[in-house]
Parts: C-alpha cells; sequence; structure tokens
C-alpha cells in the first residue's frame, strides 16, 4: 500500500519580527561611513601608515557614539 507524501509545517513564523523603537529610529553605520571616517581619522595623522586597524576601530566607536 503506497501513502501519499504529508506537507511538512513551515518552521519560520508567520507573525513579523518585533522591532524596539529604537532599533528603527537609529540609522545603521554603513560600511562607506566607517570607511570614510577612518580615512579621515588617517589623514589627520599625517597619513603614517600601519594603523589602520586602530583607525577603523577608532572610527566605529565615533560614529555609533554620534547617533541619537
Amino acid at each position: 500500500m503506497m501513502t501519499t507524501p504529508r506537507a511538512r509545517k513551515s518552521t519560520t513564523s508567520r507573525r513579523p519580527r518585533r522591532i524596539a523603537a529604537t532599533d528603527q529610529d537609529r540609522p545603521r553605520l554603513t560600511y562607506n561611513d566607517v570607511a570614510r571616517r577612518a580615512y579621515e581619522l588617517f589623514l589627520e595623522r599625517g597619513g603614517t601608515h600601519g594603523r589602520d586597524w586602530d583607525d577603523w576601530f577608532s572610527a566605529e566607536r565615533q560614529l555609533s557614539s554620534a547617533e541619537p
């Protein structure tokens, strides 16, 4: 005797994910925003090489703390 396959239940929720009001209002940092600020920091230091990670992390910190 052959049985018909049963439809599987979806494991994903059909309800939309709730987002806190602060997440909706806050603009997201983009790669380009951070890269631009890191480059500005690089220039402010006189354009000396070898501190790219420091500039990048400083730029991320500055931009994320400046967000409303």
